[in-house]
C-alpha cells in the first residue's frame, strides 16, 4: 500500500472539539448558554452540524439541553465530580497497568523523560 488511511474528522467533530476546548479552558462556563444559530455563525457553519456536535457534546456530559428550551454548559456538583473521580481513579490505573505491559524499553524511556520535566516544572 502507497498511502496510509487519513483520520476522517467531520466538521461535526471539529466543532464538538471547539466548544469542548473552550469548556475545558474555562471561557464557556458551567451554566453558559449556547445558541445553535449564534454558534453557527460564528463557526461559519450551517445549523445542521452545530446541532450535531452539541448531540455528540451532550452525550459526553458536557452539555444538557432541555426539550424546547436552552443548551447549556453542563453544571456539576460536588457529587458529581466525585462520581467522576473515582470512576477516572478506576479507568486511569487499569491504562496505567496496560500501558506499562505493552511499552517498549524506548517508550518507558521516553515517558521517564516526560516525567522528570514535569516534576522539574513543579519546583
Amino acid at each position: 500500500m502507497i498511502f496510509t488511511k487519513l483520520p476522517a474528522t467531520s466538521l461535526r467533530s471539529r466543532i464538538a472539539a471547539q466548544i469542548r476546548e473552550a469548556i475545558l479552558t474555562g471561557t464557556l462556563r458551567e451554566g453558559d448558554r449556547l445558541v445553535e444559530r449564534t454558534l453557527a455563525v460564528e463557526l461559519g457553519a450551517s445549523v445542521t452540524s452545530v446541532r450535531e456536535a452539541i448531540i455528540e457534546l451532550e452525550t459526553e456530559g458536557f452539555l444538557r439541553k432541555k426539550p424546547n428550551s436552552a443548551t447549556r454548559v453542563t453544571r456539576l456538583t460536588r457529587n458529581d465530580v466525585e462520581k467522576i473521580f473515582n470512576v477516572r481513579r478506576v479507568l486511569e490505573a487499569y491504562a496505567v497497568e496496560q500501558a506499562c505491559r505493552k511499552a517498549t524499553p524506548e517508550q518507558a524511556r521516553r515517558l521517564e523523560l516526560v516525567y522528570a520535566e514535569m516534576v522539574k516544572c513543579t519546583h
